[in-house]
């Protein structure tokens, strides 16, 4: 049987009003647990799939530190675009708010610390010569042919160990924060973290569709 021509599409005109919450944090948080899951995944490549993985962790925390301060300081968003405060000043700010203390030199706030000079040197990133002088008491021509070369600080850190302690750090963090405020609570539950991922976004979409012109 031939198939009938379908008759072309009705077209009008329309107007489309959309808005829709965006949780950066939640999108960050994301990225923060894939880049971990490869890096674990496979050998190849993972100081780089590491150093993502962390970058990812920074990014997630501070943008949850604005996430969590809206919810409780009506000024925080004046007060972060005039002040630039550092991430450190927003914790602080935030743990006044909410009564919550973090003790320093010990986990989880002493990687989040550690983190964040990881995070300003490569945001801040510039091209330096690293140098070192390494002595042997008896060398053979191999151990000179395959001593490591020198590594700054922060390639020192790009490591599956390092990953995972500022995933689970900072996800401590977080979730100590939320628990404390008044409402919005965060969900951590990584079995659930595909769902939430999707779910949300459309769950915030909120469209309208009028014929004609507004």
């Amino acid at each position: 049987m031939t198939e009938q021509p379908q008759p072309p599409a009705e077209r009008f005109p329309a107007c489309i009003e959309s808005s829709r919450e965006v949780k950066t944090c939640d999108s960050l948080q994301m990225a923060n647990w894939l880049f971990l899951e490869e890096a674990k995944r496979e050998e190849k490549g993972r100081s780089y799939k590491s150093l993502a993985t962390i970058l990812m962790a920074a990014f997630k925390f501070e943008a949850y530190l604005n996430h969590a301060g809206q919810q409780v300081d009506s000024d925080w968003n004046e007060w972060d675009n005039n002040g630039h405060p550092t991430w450190q000043d927003k914790l602080n700010r935030l743990a006044g708010k909410l009564q919550l203390t973090f003790e320093k030199g010990r986990r989880p706030l002493q990687t989040i610390t550690e983190l964040f000079k990881f995070r300003d040197s490569l945001v801040h990133g510039k091209t330096e010569r690293v140098s070192e002088t390494k002595k042997f008491k008896a060398a053979t021509r191999r151990d000179l042919i395959e001593a490591p070369l020198p590594v700054t600080q922060w390639e020192k850190l790009c490591t599956l160990d390092f990953a995972n302690r500022t995933w689970e750090d900072t996800e401590k963090m977080i979730a100590q924060i939320s628990k404390a405020l008044p409402s919005d609570p965060v969900d951590l539950e990584l079995d659930e973290l595909w769902n939430r991922a999707f779910a949300d976004t459309l769950r915030s979409s909120q469209d309208t569709v009028t014929d004609g012109e507004s």
